[in-house]
């Protein structure tokens, strides 16, 4: 999420067009800070630990197409 003035953004997209396009409430995922984040884990932890693998809890949220981003970075579920 970032702010440019008092707009809040997800992925370039205001929050306020967010949920006149889609109504509230909402949950907004933006996958290209997924991917992020799970590159940033796995180098940080791979830089002293070669095997680490992870693991994402399906149970915290079982969305198939979140499960299927981090599938697809390398983590088990």
């Amino acid at each position: 999420m970032t702010k440019q003035g008092t707009t809040l953004n997800i992925g370039g997209i205001s929050v306020a067009e967010l949920a006149k396009r889609y109504g509230t409430p909402l949950y907004v995922y933006h996958e290209g800070r997924i991917r992020e984040n799970v590159r940033r884990l796995f180098a940080a932890f791979r830089s002293r630990y070669q095997n680490f693998d992870l693991f994402y809890a399906i149970k915290a949220n079982s969305n198939p197409a979140i499960a299927a981003i981090l599938v697809s970075e390398g983590t088990g579920v």
